[in-house]
């Protein structure tokens, strides 16, 4: 796609290090019922990210694809054994699911990956497969 340089906005810089909040691993079954509930509302380009804790009293990560319909078809999915630090505890943050399902598409023979999430809403996903490792990063956007 062509665009003139005076349109295009300029990509953001990152200094120091980051700190994620939020992390949890990505098994490959996870992986693909991230992709099935995606698929499932091929209409919602919007996923809600957000806390919760388990029947186990364990605390999950919550991806609700349509969260961001307040009354419309919803379908979620619970990645348990997530970690927290105690600032990031309660969080609710929005991305576009097309993207994350086509990063998962794309890394779903991956032996395991992980998932980080700054309390400001970046998200950073690692796939690893034998000695390869690929990172993407997403920003989250407002509802």
């Amino acid at each position: 796609a062509l665009a003139d340089l005076m349109i295009v906005p300029k990509a953001g810089e990152v200094t120091g290090e980051i700190q994620y909040g939020i992390q949890a691993n990505l098994e490959p079954e996870t992986i693909q019922a991230l992709i099935k509930a995606k698929s499932a509302l091929p209409e919602s380009d919007t996923v809600a990210v957000k806390s919760c804790v388990g029947i186990a009293e364990d605390d999950q990560i919550q991806f609700e694809f349509g969260g961001n319909i307040e009354y419309g078809n919803k379908t979620s999915y619970f990645i348990p054994h997530a970690t927290f630090e105690d600032s990031s505890k309660v969080f609710k943050m929005y991305y576009n699911s097309d993207l994350l399902k086509n990063i998962l598409g794309n890394n779903k023979d991956a032996d395991y990956g992980k998932i980080c999430i700054t309390i400001e809403g970046l998200m950073k996903l690692e796939f690893y497969k034998e000695n390869l490792k690929s990172v993407y990063y997403l920003v989250a956007r407002e509802k």
